[in-house]
């Protein structure tokens, strides 16, 4: 697989708004630190990796991570959704919650298969989630009339409707009034009509319009979505894939760690792995939730990246948008189908000798929207002659052409884009590397 097979530079490009840029030295502040809140002390005994993960049981669900010297996450329950903040003395967890400007003591203890949490008078044994139920629905009998942020949400018996201050989530109810995006591949998705969209070669890059931002007004999260070739994958958890996923983030990004077990999600009718990054980044705590699933024989890579508690808040409408992932090819332009020639000559002289070197590149558009290509070089001088033969025609792959660029995809998960200018039997192609002419064949 090619490094560009699960990490398009759209991906890298939205990636670089967690570390300034790729692979660049991240902010040592923390979440705490940029917010004026008290940072949690240091973690004493166990490593952080004890206690990563999501925990649901009895109408709770917890979901932990490190931050900085201690851990922070997010409790949901009946609707509602509350920050944590927590210190560690050996197998001893504890720290608050926030409800509006209300904080709850708690205090989470390690049990076989998972944590006991404990707040006020009552306790929830909750399981440590390894796999996500794609049927999982709220629990209607949770909800009630709003309680006041003074009463103690978790509470045993307590009504567990929106608390004042509690965080806001992004779970659609519908997707009525959302707008259709069509890639000029053909692959298509619907969003809410408030997000942005930018399209790049390989996929597009979308911004919620109430997405959380900095204080220089720029924003703390993005969702991005690729289409990549399967290259033999026949199902999202295939090992290898996951593996290949998290070394090029490691690689390209060592600052964002992977973090708890692979999940499985339902988006709609796809079924998808999914993973799970964090580590420091200059708007403070980082999150990444990745997503791959399998369609048409590609493979579709969604990710929701940003600041951690953003990220939590916006995963669920993320996923119902990745639910809505569909295609329909697109039309031809047939003034681009045909078999193409680029002849590139160049010629050294120097020293009494000289010597010519030319290369004929091909490339064929049919009209089905696939594509292949081959070259042949010849070359000659005072030394003698060269020929390298015709290379053969090389890996398939697929092209569309709209707004003036033609985009080629090809097996291996590479893409092209070029700026087109085409007039009769010439076809222009420009990109950053240059430009080259090519005349029709055929």
């Amino acid at each position: 697989m090619s490094k560009s097979y699960l990490l398009p530079a759209l991906l890298l490009l939205s990636l670089s708004l967690l570390t300034g840029c790729p692979g660049g030295e991240a902010s040592q502040k923390s979440a705490s630190e940029k917010t004026g809140a008290p940072a949690p002390a240091a973690a004493k005994s166990l490593p952080a990796e004890a206690y990563n993960g999501v925990y649901e049981g009895e109408g709770l669900r917890l979901e932990l991570i490190s931050a900085g010297s201690g851990f922070a996450g997010t409790l949901t329950k009946g609707g509602q959704s509350f920050d944590l903040e927590v210190q560690t003395d050996g197998d001893d967890v504890a720290g608050h919650f926030s409800a509006g400007s209300d904080r709850f003591p708690l205090r989470l203890v390690r049990i076989e298969q998972g944590l006991r949490l404990t707040t006020g008078d009552s306790s929830y044994d909750l399981k440590r989630k390894t796999t996500r139920n794609p049927l999982e629905k709220p629990n209607p009998l949770d909800q009630a009339p709003e309680t006041p942020a003074t009463s103690n949400p978790l509470a045993k018996g307590s009504p567990t409707g929106d608390a004042p201050g509690a965080a806001p989530t992004s779970t659609p109810t519908s997707t009525a009034g959302w707008a259709t995006f069509r890639h000029s591949s053909g692959f298509q998705v619907r969003h809410p009509a408030d997000w942005k969209v930018q399209e790049g070669a390989q996929g597009i890059a979308l911004l919620p319009g109430d997405a959380q931002k900095d204080a220089q007004g720029q924003p703390e999260e993005m969702c991005t979505l690729a289409v990549i070739p399967a290259q033999g994958v026949t199902r999202p958890d295939d090992p290898n894939a996951l593996r290949f996923v998290e070394q090029q983030i490691r690689q390209g990004f060592p600052k964002l760690q992977r973090q708890g077990d692979v999940e499985r999600a339902q988006l709609g009718p796809h079924a998808a792995a999914v993973l799970t990054f964090g580590g420091q980044a200059p708007t403070g705590e980082a999150r990444m939730r990745v997503f791959l699933f399998l369609f048409q024989g590609q493979g579709v890579l969604g990710m929701v990246i940003g600041e951690a508690k953003a990220v939590t808040r916006r995963e669920a409408g993320f996923r119902a948008v990745l639910g809505t992932v569909g295609y329909e090819a697109p039309p031809l332009d047939q003034r681009f189908v045909g078999t193409w020639r680029h002849t590139d000559t160049r010629v050294s002289s120097g020293g009494g000798s000289s010597f010519s070197l030319t290369t004929d590149r091909f490339l064929e558009l049919n009209a089905d929207g696939s594509c292949r290509s081959k070259s042949h070089t010849m070359g000659g001088g005072d030394s003698g002659t060269v020929d390298s033969g015709d290379s053969g025609w090389g890996q398939p792959g697929k092209w569309h052409a709209a707004n003036r660029q033609l985009t080629l995809r090809w097996a291996n998960g590479n893409a092209e884009q070029y700026h087109t200018t085409i007039s009769g039997d010439d076809l222009l192609l420009k990109s950053d590397s240059g430009k080259r002419l090519y005349k029709r064949l055929r």
